[in-house]
Order: structure tokens, then C-alpha cells, then sequence
């Protein structure tokens, strides 16, 4: 199946992304040195074939098929005295064995880096950009879905903090997100941010605190939402091996959503002489919300583990405001030299921060792997995966359930230059 995919990708894709695959795959990646600073670059390619019960995660007239993904990436890093750079790109086809019509290509580009623009102040910046389906996309960083589509998000943001003193660092950052869909039934979106912060470590060494006010605005044809928030911070380190962090505070959201209201009137060429309009009507709403992130981390000899709480106001991909909470946990666990198990989960809970929408849902994913490291290079991974998502606004069938089985080979060369 795999070798039938490969040769369908070069028939049906575009000439560059074959290109820029051919060489990741035989590992033949050229590589020069930037400039006078150290330079890391990794080629990788990572094949799965997987098993997916239900592709489209409906409710009703579920369809199962095999699909082979193979996607092909470059991570580079680049450093000198002054200038951080972390570099990022990765594309990908996905070919179904029956259901052609939903194959797919995702692309991933992410720069970010550092500039110590003199001794205590260093600048921040980021730009990234995601074509993706929302099966994958949304439902992760939301936990609420709707509509299989393309999705594509571009994000940029620029910064700096300053070391006031050896214990007290001040911090500005601004972050844009645009976001548009395929589906003409979705709603696009744009969502700006602006956080401050003020942290500060202690005498013990082991803990920090941090001021943090913010202020964000997101846009779209449905709704404005503008959010006023002022969180408090506190991280604990309990040793080398285990730290806390939390950051815990307040929101106050203005919501202005558009909605469509009906109207009669009159109009004598009409028979009968009646006809209905609609007419946008702005409707404001003013909320008051908790935000809050907490995170534990531990980590021993043979083991790692993360456990945390977010919740904080989203946005869907319909343009309605919602109050999202997402618990989850990340676990991994060294039986041998080469092999590893890992288990992680996601919990989430969404409902209507605005009365003009009607969203009520619960949604949680279960993921359990083995890998082998095959070669320094190279591993062998078998994943299986639950989902299961319930709309507690819909009568009758209100659950969504899918179930996933992944066998990959991953590769990745590291090069200094």
C-alpha cells in the first residue's frame, strides 16, 4: 500500500513537493554552513499506515477505510551570541485506500527566534502557518468540531522582555492569528493579543511569581469578542526532577454578536403583498469569567509525566464564543534501552460564554503507544487511539465515536555544521 501511495503522490501532487520530499527520503540532504555560528539541521520522513473507523467523525452513516500518511520534514537551529533561530517545515499527503475524495496534503512552515539587542533586553518573534484539516487542527487546540474541512491559520508575534534586576523580568508580547476554512458553512476569523508581565524569583530559589495583564480581540462576520484579563502566577520548583506552575485570574469579555432578524413588510407588487427581510442586529453582552493554567511536571530515571487544567474563553470555528476547559495528561515510560510505551489524554468541555449560540459538548481522546528504536536514527511505533465526542444540544443519536490504529517508521539525521 505504501509503494502504491508513493507513486499515486507523484501522479497527483505538485512537482515541489515531490522534490522537496525525494531528498528527505533518501537522506541526502545538502548542507552548508549559514554563517560564523553553530547550525543544526535535521532532515526526517516519517510513514504510517493506519486503520481510521470512522473518517469523517459523524454521528450517523460512519464510513472506516485505510490510509497511508507520509510526510517529510526540516528542523533547523541556528545560533550565535546574539541571534537565536529555530526553523521548522513539514508536508505531508494522506491517500485513502477507498475514500478518495477525502485525500488530503497538510503543510507546516514555523520560524521563531532572539535578538539580544543589548545586555538586558532581548527581542522575541515568531511566524508560523498551518494547512490542515479540522479533524486534526481544530479539534485539538478547541475540542470542538463540526464539519470536516481545510483549515489554514497564519500567526506572527514579536516581542521582548528586560532583565530589571538579577531577580525581576519585565515582558511585552503581541501575537495575530488569521484563520480561514474551506467550508463556506465555517466562519474565518482574525484574533489579536497584547500581554504584559511582570515576574519576579524569590528569595528560596525555587519559586517565582508573575503579574500578568493582557487584553485580546477576536473578529469575525458572527461575532467581536474584546477580553480584559489580569492573571497571577506562581511556579514551584520541588526539585531538579518535579515543578508547578500555575497562573490563575480574572476576564472581563465584551461581546457584540451579529445576528439575523427577521422582518415583515409591506410591498404591494407582491401577491400576496408581504415579503420577509432580514435585517443584522448587533447584540452586546458583557461576561465576567476565571482563567486559569496549571501544570505539574514530573520526572524520574525511567519515566516522564504531565498533568494540567486550562481553562480560558475560545472560539469555534462558527464564530461563537465559548468557555473551554481541557484537562489532559501526558505520560511516557522506559521498559528497555529501546523500547518505550507512552499514554496520554485529553478532556474537554465547551459551552456558550454569549446567549445568542447554543453550545453544550464534551469530547476526550485516549492515546496509547509502544516504539522501538530500530537504529540511532530510526523507530517503530504502534499507536492506538479512542475519541469520543457528545453534543448534549442534539436529541437522539448525540455521540460521535472513532477509534484509531497507526503503524509508523520514523527517521531523523541530525548534522552540525
Amino acid at each position: 500500500m505504501i509503494y502504491t501511495t508513493i507513486k499515486k503522490i507523484c501522479n497527483t501532487s505538485s512537482l515541489l513537493l515531490c522534490l522537496f520530499m525525494l531528498p528527505v527520503s533518501t537522506l541526502a540532504v545538502p548542507t552548508h554552513s549559514l554563517a560564523a555560528g553553530n547550525t543544526m539541521i535535521q532532515p526526517s520522513i516519517q510513514i504510517q499506515d493506519g486503520y481510521d473507523s470512522n473518517i469523517g467523525f459523524t454521528r450517523a452513516n460512519e464510513t472506516e477505510d485505510y490510509y497511508t500518511d507520509i510526510s517529510a520534514g526540516l528542523a533547523l537551529n541556528y545560533e550565535t551570541e546574539l541571534l537565536q533561530l529555530r526553523g521548522a517545515a513539514n508536508a505531508a499527503v494522506v491517500r485513502y485506500a477507498r475514500e478518495n475524495q477525502n485525500d488530503y496534503e497538510r503543510y507546516m512552515l514555523d520560524l521563531s527566534g532572539g535578538y539580544q539587542l543589548v545586555e538586558r533586553t532581548r527581542l522575541n518573534f515568531g511566524l508560523s502557518y498551518v494547512d490542515d484539516i479540522t479533524l486534526r487542527s481544530e479539534l485539538e487546540e478547541t475540542g470542538l468540531f463540526y464539519i470536516r474541512s481545510v483549515q489554514q491559520k497564519y500567526s506572527a508575534s514579536a516581542g521582548f522582555t528586560r532583565q530589571l534586576s538579577e531577580v525581576s523580568t519585565l515582558g511585552f508580547n503581541y501575537n495575530y492569528t488569521k484563520t480561514e476554512y474551506g467550508w463556506a458553512g465555517n466562519t474565518d476569523n482574525n484574533a489579536q493579543q497584547i500581554v504584559l508581565s511582570y515576574a519576579r524569583s524569590l528569595s528560596n530559589q525555587r519559586d517565582s511569581v508573575k503579574v500578568q495583564p493582557s487584553y485580546s480581540r477576536t473578529s469575525s462576520r458572527a461575532s467581536d469578542v474584546d477580553t480584559y484579563g489580569l492573571s497571577f502566577g506562581w511556579n514551584h520548583a520541588f526539585s531538579e526532577m518535579s515543578k508547578m506552575n500555575i497562573l490563575i485570574g480574572e476576564e472581563y469579555s465584551k461581546i457584540t454578536s451579529s445576528l439575523a432578524q427577521p422582518l415583515i413588510v409591506y410591498n404591494p407588487t407582491l401577491d400576496p403583498p408581504w415579503a420577509v427581510i432580514y435585517n443584522a442586529v448587533n447584540r452586546i453582552e458583557e461576561k465576567w469569567n476565571f482563567v486559569a493554567d496549571i501544570n505539574l511536571e514530573k520526572t524520574g530515571e525511567r519515566y516522564s509525566t504531565v498533568i494540567g487544567y486550562n481553562h480560558d474563553l475560545s472560539y469555534s470555528s462558527l464564530g461563537e464564543p465559548t468557555q473551554r476547559e481541557k484537562f489532559y495528561l501526558q505520560g511516557t515510560l522506559t521498559l528497555s534501552e529501546r523500547l518505550k510505551a507512552g499514554l496520554s489524554g485529553n478532556l474537554y468541555f465547551n459551552q456558550s460564554e454569549s446567549e445568542s449560540y447554543k453550545v453544550d459538548t464534551r469530547y476526550y481522546q485516549l492515546t496509547t503507544y509502544l516504539s522501538y528504536q530500530l537504529t540511532r536514527n530510526g523507530s517503530f511505533r504502534v499507536e492506538y487511539s479512542y475519541a469520543n465526542d457528545k453534543d448534549n444540544t442534539l436529541s437522539g443519536d448525540n455521540v460521535a465515536e472513532r477509534q484509531t490504529v497507526l503503524i509508523s517508521l520514523n527517521f531523523g539525521f541530525s548534522k552540525g555544521l
